[in-house]
């Protein structure tokens, strides 16, 4: 849970920095710089790899944690 709510604030992050990125070059009427390539970024396009990037994260946290056997280290055995 912890692994994917810091990747969903990361994303929120860098979708909110290409919104601010692309407002500003239209405001600003900016055709080049940082900016301007931020502001031509596809949103459509950014939306596949935050999917991409949530399936690996998932992959690789289930992945540790079936093969850590993270449940059995932290499971208080019954008394």
């Amino acid at each position: 849970n912890l692994t994917i709510t810091l990747l969903s604030v990361l994303v929120a992050l860098v979708v909110g920095i290409i919104v601010l990125a692309t407002l500003l070059a239209d405001k600003l009427e900016l055709t080049s710089g940082p900016l301007a390539m931020l502001a031509t970024l596809e949103l459509d396009s950014v939306g596949y790899i935050v999917v991409g990037l949530f399936v690996l994260t998932w992959a690789v946290a289930v992945t540790v944690w079936k093969v850590g056997r993270i449940e059995e280290r932290y499971t208080q055995p019954a008394n």
